[in-house]
C-alpha cells in the first residue's frame, strides 16, 4: 500500500512539472514584449507545425521597415516575443544571432502528445539595438572572408550561449586605413573559424 502511495504522488509531481514548463515560457519578457524598445511592432511569424513531444532549431527574422531584433546578444535582452500555444517552451539562442540584427536565433519544443502549431510574434524595432556595430552606410556587406584583414580593431565583444556544452563567439570590427575598408568580423572561438565581412560601399 505504501509503495502504491509514494507512486502516485511522485506521477503527479511529474504531471505538474510538464504542465507548468510550457506554461511559464507562454510570453515574452512581458505581456507587452515591445515594451522598452523603441519604434517597436509585433511581426507575427510563419508557423510551423511540430510532431508530438517534437523539438526544432528555428531563426525568425525583423523586416521591412522595422528590421532589428533586439535580443539577447545585440541588447542583452531575452524573450522579446508572444506566442500563443501553451503547448511549447522556447529557449533563445543568442549566440545563433551573431553578426545578424534581425535575427532570433530558439530551439523550440512541443510537450503536448499530439499534433501542434507554433505561432510566435516578434518585438521589431526601426531602431538598431544598442550592441549592434557597425552600421554599413551602404546597408551592404561584401562576401565574407575566412581571415582576419588585420587592420585596428574595436568593440571587441564576447558572448557565450550559456548552455551546458558552452559554445563562445567573439566579434569585433576593423577598420582599415590604407584601403578605408570597414569590416565585421566574429570568431567561433569552437571551431577557431574566424569570419570577416566588408562593407560595401
Amino acid at each position: 500500500m505504501m509503495r502504491h502511495s509514494v507512486a502516485s504522488l511522485l506521477l503527479l509531481g511529474l504531471l505538474i512539472l510538464v504542465q507548468a514548463g510550457p506554461a511559464e515560457a507562454q510570453l515574452g519578457s512581458s505581456s507587452d514584449p515591445c515594451s522598452g524598445i523603441p519604434n517597436c511592432v509585433l511581426q507575427p511569424q510563419p508557423t510551423i507545425n511540430f510532431g508530438a513531444d517534437d523539438t526544432k532549431g528555428w531563426a525568425f527574422y525583423c523586416t521591412g521597415d522595422n528590421p532589428y531584433y533586439w535580443g539577447g546578444y545585440y541588447a542583452g535582452d531575452y524573450n522579446r516575443w508572444k506566442q500563443d500555444n501553451n503547448c511549447f517552451t522556447t529557449s533563445e539562442n543568442n549566440a545563433g544571432e551573431v553578426g545578424d540584427p534581425s535575427k532570433l536565433d530558439v530551439t523550440i519544443t512541443n510537450w503536448c502528445a499530439k499534433k501542434e502549431g507554433y505561432n510566435i510574434s516578434l518585438a521589431c524595432s526601426a531602431v538598431p539595438p544598442p550592441d549592434y556595430e557597425p552600421a554599413c552606410s551602404s546597408g551592404n556587406w561584401g562576401q565574407p572572408v575566412f581571415k582576419d584583414p588585420g587592420c585596428p580593431q574595436s568593440n571587441i565583444k564576447n558572448t557565450c550561449n550559456g548552455l551546458q556544452t558552452q559554445f563562445c563567439f567573439q566579434s569585433w570590427t576593423e577598420q582599415c586605413t590604407t584601403t578605408n575598408v570597414q569590416w565585421y568580423c566574429t570568431l567561433d572561438i569552437y571551431l577557431d573559424l574566424t569570419t570577416c565581412s566588408p562593407c560595401a560601399n
